[in-house]
């Protein structure tokens, strides 16, 4: 338990993950800020409001963190596939490919303070998975 109130746990994946009083889970990564899940459907608003890039695989929403009760220094990431994409299992399945995408590019490259929404294209089911990769990393670097 850190003097915050907060306990660090270890995921199976080999994270350390920090668990505030509220429950609220957020994966700190060894030397950087933390990555937040984004939940709430003004988070995903407000990100809407910021900067777009679009990319074959990926629209790449940013904004500045709202002043919220949690770390002004993290990062937080959303993810949304829309009926254009297919049915439920397909869209799932290209949530899943966006969130292994930013679990490896998100904690090295985004800026802490800022809210990032990954909003999957058609695309995103059939490309390789390292298409992927380039289309995040170049918005990361771009700002979005």
């Amino acid at each position: 338990m850190r003097p915050d109130g907060e306990a660090v746990v270890m995921s199976p994946g080999g994270e350390a993950v920090a668990v505030s009083s509220s429950g609220e889970a957020a994966v700190v990564g060894p030397d950087g800020p933390a990555v937040v899940r984004l939940k709430r459907r003004a988070e995903f608003l407000h990100a809407a409001r910021g900067r777009k890039r679009a990319f074959p695989s990926l629209v790449l929403q940013r904004a500045d963190r709202p002043g919220t009760g949690e770390d002004p220094a993290s990062i937080g990431v959303g993810f949304t596939a829309s009926r254009k994409v297919g049915g439920a299992v397909q869209r799932n399945r290209a949530k899943r490919r966006l969130r292994a995408a930013a679990a490896d590019l998100v904690p090295r490259l985004g800026r802490p303070g800022h809210d990032y929404v990954l909003v999957a294209r058609g695309r995103v089911l059939t490309c390789p998975y390292a298409e992927i990769l380039r289309d995040l990393e170049r918005g990361l670097m771009e700002g979005a």
